[in-house]
């Protein structure tokens, strides 16, 4: 065996070696030991400097340095001392360089070299296409080279576990925490102006395929289903399932498939049903506006209101049936109904209550149709319990409606017309008085129907007035028989149509004045009058019974005087 042995002495100046020695070493096979286990340099080692590969582990190289080992644990191991940067591999292309470093931290980084001009860091694919990118400013990007943020991916992600948003301790499968004074939102917008565009937060559970439509819901901000409208917030059940508002294990509001609506109850049966238990369903409004705090409405002929039940029995209603029959009117109908088929229907009973929360029945309808006002058993069309009492003088009498020969106005005197007796006319010299023109009658009759609390409301027909028979009522007046005191009877006027005037003498009068009229203004006016259509025996007839009275006791006392004289005698 022969051995060329030589000594490389170098010579380092800016990492050029100045002079450099070629040594050989030649080996003959077999050696001692086969191969050379160890060769160690002293100072830098070149190798292919100028052309060639070099190969570790290998005999066929295809790049400037190869290594290749077998084993369980092949690989290349960089070892070095303790210190704030540790062993490193640096790439550079002529003009920058990266690093990859074992930092003092235990951790492996790889950053730009002090100094050279910082570029993205890229991973590829065999397509060349970035698969991760980190940007100049630090943002990372999964799938684009462009990121809009600290952490952009472009496409699908799938993450296998809890994922976190402000929290390194997700509990959820997303947990988003935030802890400060302000709001915390979550987003989601389509930032397209199309007719079909949306933007919706999905959510299902079990049932079909995520591709299926079974078993899940969504909330949608869509557009609006008419060009003049806003776009709508849609809350959605997809199948034929209700849709609930708990709180905690209780089913608060319940929507079904079919459009029904339930507070309390999870099967409501009409399109609102509301179930209260013991407490008590209330719609309240708070100050202000004009408009109902309530509104029942149909747009058909049917009749819309509300039903009162006895469990599955219904036993009352307030109804309206709209424009019926001939009439311009709205139908407003309270019904109680026979639920329980004895025979006996029941009675419209509006009740008051005391401070001691006792009930009193103010206004009963019986089944009869009789009306009664603090009377719970009417025995008549309408029967009082108690008195009447009026205190502005409107609507304050009862009245007839009458045909009239000619024009009325509220306070004519009116008689019956001579040539015709279904008509009345006004009052004349001669005439029987019949009652005079209502203004605003509290009770109103009209053959065999009757109208209660009319007052403002009533409007004079002056061809069919009401004629008031009883209470109080503006009339007509003068003083043609000297000015009118309170109490004085009043009598139809003796020269003009329509008036009336200060009684004086026996004849029928009209009512009684409840004012005084002393015509220092006007010789004609209105007064309020008490109607109680009656005889009087006038003035005169009074003083001649009076004088007639005074000759009887006269009489009686000479009787009596002679009868003294008599008894004294015996």
């Amino acid at each position: 065996m022969s051995k060329t042995i030589g000594v490389v002495g170098l010579f380092i100046l800016v990492g050029v070696p100045l002079l450099a020695e070629e040594v050989r070493v030649i080996t003959q096979y077999p050696s001692p030991l086969g191969v050379y286990k160890n060769i160690r340099t002293v100072g830098d080692t070149f190798l292919g400097v100028t052309s060639g590969n070099v190969g570790i582990g290998t005999g066929s190289t295809s790049a400037k340095l190869y290594v290749y080992a077998g084993g369980t644990n092949p690989g290349i191991q960089i070892r070095g001392t303790s210190g704030t940067y540790g062993p490193s591999i640096g790439v550079h292309n002529g003009s920058q360089e990266w690093r990859m470093v074992s930092w003092s931290d235990n951790t492996l980084k790889f950053v730009k070299v002090t100094g050279a001009t910082f570029t993205p860091l890229t991973i590829r694919n065999d397509s060349a296409q970035d698969s991760l990118y980190i940007g100049t400013g630090g943002n990372v990007a999964i799938g684009t080279n462009s990121p809009l943020q600290k952490f952009h991916v472009q496409g699908d992600a799938y993450v296998n576990g809890n994922l976190g948003v402000g929290t390194s301790n997700p509990t959820e499968i997303l947990h988003v925490y935030k802890n400060s004074n302000s709001g915390l939102w979550h987003r989601v917008e389509n930032a397209y102006n199309g007719s079909a565009a949306y933007a919706a937060l999905m959510v299902r559970a079990g049932g079909a395929g995520w591709d299926g439509w079974g078993n899940r819901g969504w909330i949608a901000k869509e557009p609006a289903l008419h060009p003049s409208f806003p776009s709508y917030m849609r809350i959605v059940q997809y199948e034929n399932a209700p849709l609930v508002l708990a709180t905690y294990n209780t089913h608060r509001l319940t929507i079904l498939g079919n459009g029904n609506v339930g507070i309390g109850t999870e099967t409501p049966s009409e399109k609102l049903q509301v179930d209260v238990g013991s407490g008590h369903a209330e719609i309240y409004r708070s100050a202000g506006g004009t408009d109902a705090a309530l509104r029942i409405r149909k747009n058909d002929s049917d009749a819309a209101g509300v039903y009162f039940y006895h469990g599955t029995n219904l036993y009352a209603t307030v109804t309206s049936f709209g424009n019926t029959g001939n009439s311009n009117e709205d139908d407003l109908r309270f019904t109680v109904r026979d639920y329980d088929n004895d025979g006996v229907g029941g009675a419209y009973a509006f009740n008051v209550i005391t401070g001691g929360g006792v009930w009193t029945e103010a206004l009963t309808i019986a089944n009869n149709a009789n009306v009664g006002i603090g009377d719970t058993s009417p025995d008549a069309k309408l029967d009082v319990a108690g008195n009447c009492i009026e205190q502005d003088g409107n609507c304050a009498d009862i009245a007839e409606l009458y045909a009239a020969s000619e024009e009325m106005e509220a306070g004519d005197v009116v008689a019956v017309n001579d040539a015709d007796s279904s008509f009345i006319e006004k009052s004349r010299p001669g005439k029987t008085a019949l009652g005079v023109v209502s203004m605003a009658p509290a009770i109103l009759f009209e053959e065999d129907s009757q109208l209660i609390g009319v007052g403002s409301s009533y409007k004079i027909d002056p061809r069919k007035p009401a004629v008031a028979l009883a209470g109080r009522v503006p009339v007509k007046v003068t003083i043609e028989n000297g000015p009118i005191k309170k109490g004085d009877y009043l009598a139809p006027s003796a020269i003009k149509p329509g008036y009336a005037m200060r009684a004086t003498k026996a004849g029928r009068v009209i009512g009684t004045a409840l004012r005084a009229f002393d015509g220092s203004k006007d010789k004609e006016g209105k007064i309020l009058v008490f109607i109680n259509p009656h005889w009087w025996e006038g003035e005169k007839k009074i003083d001649d019974q009076i004088a007639v009275l005074r000759q009887e006791n006269e009489a009686l006392k000479l009787r009596m005087d002679k009868l003294e004289k008599r008894t004294a005698g015996r």
